[in-house]
């Protein structure tokens, strides 16, 4: 009869999450994404900007075609905001 050294116990490991693998970006993409932080900036600044003047108490003094222009610009920068940070989250994934 022969004695046996006990084995220590093995944890398992834990399972890894499966992270899908990052695709490498095209030349085009990468210019894009390294571009994106830039072009928000600039349209958040515009968007501040004409908040700003639009929340001027004399803004609405003006012609109601001025303000009817005023108000589809802004809802223009605000689409276009929103696209670049669309695009900026599926460049990233």
């Amino acid at each position: 009869h022969t004695c046996r050294k006990a084995q220590p116990y093995r944890y398992p490991a834990p399972p890894n999450p499966r992270q899908p693998a990052k695709t490498k970006l095209s030349y085009k993409d990468q210019r894009e994404l390294d571009s994106l932080p830039q072009r928000i900036e600039t349209l958040e600044a515009e968007q501040a900007a004409l908040t700003a003047a639009m929340s001027n108490a004399d803004f609405f003094r003006q012609p109601s075609a001025d303000i009817q222009a005023a108000q589809q610009t802004l809802a223009r920068l605000t689409a276009d905001l929103d696209a670049a940070y669309q695009r900026w989250a599926q460049l990233e994934r």
